[in-house]
């Protein structure tokens, strides 16, 4: 009798837990349901974050020359390199290390110090210099003799 009660308890079990996964997934009939209209919008799906209207007093500045980065931005027309966290967010640039040539940027009137577009000369001014690996002070000299060096297992002398 317990061998046929243990057998029953062991069949019944992977069934009880089928039973309760497809219950956990059915959805409950005697919660309220929100209405579509009440619930909230979701996110973006890209990942991307939603931009700010364009205000009437922002400045759009459209990257042009090599170099510009947003901190170099932030400095020419707000004053403060630091604001380059608060460009980014303000623009809802996901990668703010990567903007290019052609891209637009907008700046809020609030944080202007200046209107001026950025010249060329501040940024060729603050972009970093691109390091170049030291060249070689004297040319490395040539090898000996036209003849490879040839490697592998040495060769012992005949006794």
């Amino acid at each position: 009798m317990y061998k046929v009660a243990k057998r029953i308890e062991t069949s019944l079990l992977p069934v009880l837990l089928v039973l309760l996964c497809v219950a956990a997934c059915v959805p409950d009939a005697g919660r309220s349901a929100k209405s579509p209209a009440a619930a909230p919008p979701s996110p973006p799906r890209t990942g991307e974050k939603a931009v700010p209207a364009k205000q009437p007093g922002d400045v759009n500045h459209t990257v042009q020359w090599p170099g510009e980065s947003l901190s170099i931005i932030a400095k020419w027309y707000t004053g403060k390199t630091a604001n380059w966290k608060s460009l980014a967010e303000y623009n809802g640039l996901t990668d703010p290390n990567r903007i290019r040539i052609g891209d637009s940027v907008r700046i809020p009137e609030s944080w202007l110090q200046t209107r001026e577009p950025m010249p060329r000369a501040f940024v060729e001014q603050e972009a970093p210099e691109a390091e170049e690996g030291p060249a070689p002070s004297t040319p490395l000299p040539p090898p000996p003799d036209d003849t490879p060096e040839l490697f592998g297992p040495k060769g012992f002398p005949k006794d």
